[in-house]
């Protein structure tokens, strides 16, 4: 496969010619990563260098000097596969007219897709008493998904990507039931308005506020952005049974060992007077040695509390709601410590982790607890603290990125497996040696 990948650069400024590459003079992996604040969101980059002299020399300083970069394209047995952007010249030797070209700039969709979630704008306000905000918080708020749609069409998000159809399908909860609102314009039922600058917000921060409370991810897919549930997180599996028979070889990756997991949501979860055992201090433990993981969720209040006073609520940020289709209000819900109805009880941090956290988390199938409570259940999945050694394979299109692997099952019942969730996907181009870099996923052997 000596000729699987071929090269060329177009200079800039140097005439309407691109130039070939010899492949000997190149050294190139590319490699799909997870993004490491977006696990539902792949990476690509290109790493390594480009060796170039001659007349190349010549034409690839004029580029730089006057341009600040020049074009590569690879092509992948004969059509073109990748084309980046080559931003830093190293290594120049005036004398034997050699330079060493590094730093490529992979322009895709999940670049862009990060980038636009820096962005700011201003959800519309409500103006309405708390009260309407509890009973008809559909008439004086707005639906999440149609703020997240409304943004992604004034900052020309659906210019590269297609609106989604179903940015969640899931039976356990129905996305278009959250609707939100600004807290500086929530009234206290005889106050004035508790006023205060309208916050800014991102789209990081709203997806972030769904990722984390629901524990699920936001991923591109066919060129949508939607949420997927952690058992889609490994769907594209490759089959490496047969290469990693026998190999049970368990190191962990003690850097993600945690004791406790938890959200910091606004202060307002906390106010309108006394404990509330559904909302204080709610916790999910694992049975290790220290360490604490905080779920950053400040801006946003999810209590809804009618007793609120004024001086006790705080202006700043957003309050969340989960509605009740029928009236137009607030969904009732039994709290998962308490046992007491709660307004907007779905969004009670008790029973966020009841519903959402007893699959995918810190844990090897050892004991954890809820809220205090046993959970009896051990998860299906868990998140990256088995580390499987990296696998080193040639696949039949190295272009192919590969969610998960399979690593062992039984063959009497394929149903009883090992999964483990690709983290890092490189091939270098020179030997195409894809090497992966994993996590046991999924045990059910």
């Amino acid at each position: 496969m000596t000729d699987y990948w071929t090269y060329t650069m177009d200079f800039i400024g140097v005439g309407e010619v691109t130039y070939s590459i010899n492949p000997s003079n190149v050294s190139l992996k590319h490699v799909y990563r997870r993004h490491p604040d977006w696990e539902g969101i792949i990476i690509r980059e290109l790493e390594g260098s480009i060796n170039l002299h001659n007349e190349y020399f010549d034409y690839a300083l004029d580029s730089f000097e006057n341009y600040g970069y020049c074009n590569l394209t690879i092509y992948k047995a004969g059509s073109v596969w990748l084309n980046v952007k080559v931003t830093e010249i190293v290594d120049i030797d005036y004398n034997q007219k050699v330079l060493t070209l590094k730093k490529f700039s992979v322009n895709s969709n999940a670049n862009k897709f990060i980038n636009f979630c820096k962005k700011e704008f201003i959800i519309p306000a409500g103006n309405t008493d708390i009260y309407y905000i509890l009973t008809k918080i559909t008439e004086n708020g707005s639906k999440l998904l149609d703020v997240i749609d409304t943004v992604f069409t004034n900052l020309g998000i659906y210019e590269s990507f297609t609106p989604s159809s179903v940015w969640y399908d899931s039976t356990k909860i129905d996305l278009n039931k959250f609707y939100i609102t600004n807290n500086s314009y929530i009234y206290d039922g005889s106050a004035a308005k508790l006023g205060g600058q309208l916050k800014k917000c991102t789209l990081e921060r709203l997806f972030k506020f769904l990722e984390y409370t629901l524990n699920i991810y936001v991923s591109i897919e066919s060129n949508a952005v939607k949420f997927r549930n952690n058992d889609e997180l490994a769907d594209n599996l490759l089959d490496l049974t047969g290469q990693l028979e026998h190999m049970h070889q368990v190191s962990y990756n003690k850097d993600v060992f945690i004791q406790r997991q938890y959200f910091r949501f606004s202060d307002n979860n906390n106010s309108g007077g006394g404990d509330d055992e559904d909302y204080n201090d709610v916790e999910l433990t694992y049975n290790y040695i220290d360490g604490e993981l905080e779920m950053n969720l400040q801006d946003f209040t999810t209590r809804a509390n009618p007793s609120i006073t004024a001086g006790e609520y705080d202006t700043d940020g957003w309050f969340v709601g989960y509605i009740n289709t029928g009236t137009g209000g607030l969904e009732g819900e039994t709290g998962y410590v308490s046992g007491n109805t709660q307004q907007n009880g779905r969004l009670c941090p008790a029973n966020l982790m009841d519903e959402y956290y007893r699959n995918y988390i810190f844990t090897n199938r050892d004991y954890f607890n809820i809220a205090g409570n046993a959970a009896t259940d051990l998860p299906l999945e868990y998140k990256p603290i088995i580390q499987i050694p990296d696998i080193p394979t040639i696949l039949d299109d190295p272009a192919t990125f590969y969610e998960g692997i399979l690593i062992e099952k039984n063959i009497d019942d394929p149903t009883h497996r090992r999964v483990a969730i690709v983290y890092e996907q490189s091939t270098d181009l020179t030997n195409n040696i894809t090497t992966f870099k994993s996590y046991e996923y999924r045990n059910t052997i």
